[in-house]
């Protein structure tokens, strides 16, 4: 049984009212999580500028976040950055604080069942130990999702009943997990549709950079179409960074 401590960069537009619900905050409660108040502002703003005028708000409102992870036991620490990239300040951050997951906020109005894509063998374990990290602090069902054309059906099968073994060795409860492959001509669209009857969403990274991710893969979209939060679990390939 994986006895994973997950730590998860939450990013969040403050100043743009995106907000964090009280389900994620209590399903989060268990990980270590790095609240990143971000605020992205025209090339023609100096950064600088903006932190004179807003941090004091930020910071205030990161705050009132922290107690609230803190009162349901969460571990909670916060940064502020206002930049001109928010992609490229959310790597560098992910990268820095070595955050093994990413979280695309959504409202959440509720979180009982969790969706976890399975796109091919690579990256399974950690989706699994995060799954049961997640799992092991709320009675959760998770569906383990592939989608394939009609020749490669056996294949998947195969793919997710392995993929389910190593969920179940890394501790999630086998009455609370689910398999399904699905056929469809175009993958992202049966992703969405699979979204759209679950209330979370834990993905794999597939690239080594989390840009692609945050800019328009799967993820995203995923996200932008739905309610459901999309946590982006990361390949472990990323390299330290420079800081700003």
């Amino acid at each position: 049984m994986s006895n994973t401590r997950v730590n998860v960069l939450v990013p969040i537009d403050v100043l743009s009212g995106e907000t964090i619900p009280e389900p994620v905050i209590e399903l989060l409660s268990g990980m270590d999580v790095t609240l990143l108040g971000y605020h992205v502002f025209p090339e023609q703003t100096a950064t600088e500028q903006a932190h004179d005028q807003f941090h004091e708000k930020v910071a205030a409102e990161l705050a009132a976040y922290e107690a609230r992870f803190e009162s349901h036991g969460g571990t909670v620490q916060s940064r502020s950055v206002f930049t001109h990239d928010k992609a490229d300040t959310i790597e560098r951050v992910a990268v820095e604080e070595r955050t093994g997951t990413v979280l695309l906020l959504n409202p959440a109005p509720k979180i009982e069942r969790v969706l976890v894509p399975i796109r091919g063998a690579v990256n399974v374990d950690r989706l699994a130990g995060v799954t049961a990290a997640l799992a092991a602090t709320a009675g959760l069902e998770i569906r383990l999702f592939h989608v394939t054309d009609e020749d490669g059906v056996e294949a998947g099968e195969t793919l997710l009943a392995d993929a389910r073994q190593s969920f179940v060795d890394a501790g999630v409860n086998e009455e609370r997990l689910t398999t399904e492959v699905a056929v469809a001509e175009q993958p992202i669209e049966a992703l969405k549709s699979a979204a759209d009857t679950t209330d979370f969403v834990i993905m794999g990274e597939h690239e080594p950079s989390i840009l692609d991710i945050i800019l328009g893969e799967a993820s995203t979209k995923v996200a932008d179409s739905s309610l459901s939060p999309v946590l982006v679990v990361r390949t472990g390939k990323h390299k330290n960074t420079e800081s700003e």
